[in-house]
């Protein structure tokens, strides 16, 4: 088998073929298999990388024109944008539309655990409890 793959002559296997290699077998059948069909892979490799070029040129050029032909300038597509004064007011009524409510309720869970397990009060669990 070693004789074989090596291409040396000297053994043979039982075939009949005296001198023949893998790679002398895979090269005689890819040359019968190429004059076949005319190329290695059955298609013409150069005419589909063609094909496929011609396709992302004109999809590029098709968005190039596109973003050519956006109406106004920059300054009418940046009349919109929030300036930072204004952003800086959002953040701020945001965080204090949310800050009492969030003090309260930790408040109320901090008093729930310190009247339950320092003070054993029942009637303050609840009362707590019911804030929660």
């Amino acid at each position: 088998m070693q004789a074989w793959f090596s291409g040396s002559s000297s053994v043979d296997d039982g075939q009949g073929k005296e001198g023949s290699s893998l790679l002398a077998d895979w090269n005689s059948y890819a040359a019968s298999r190429e004059s076949e069909d005319g190329s290695a892979f059955g298609f013409d490799l150069e005419s589909a990388m063609r094909s496929a070029n011609d396709t992302v040129s004109g999809t590029f050029n098709v968005v190039s024109k596109g973003v050519r032909d956006i109406p106004g300038n920059f300054q009418s597509a940046t009349s919109s944008v929030p300036s930072g004064k204004a952003l800086l007011y959002f953040g701020l009524f945001l965080a204090s539309g949310r800050l009492p409510f969030t003090l309260g309720f930790i408040g109320s869970m901090v008093g729930t655990i310190y009247v339950s397990m320092v003070l054993h009060s029942y009637i303050l669990s609840v009362l707590f409890s019911v804030l929660q």
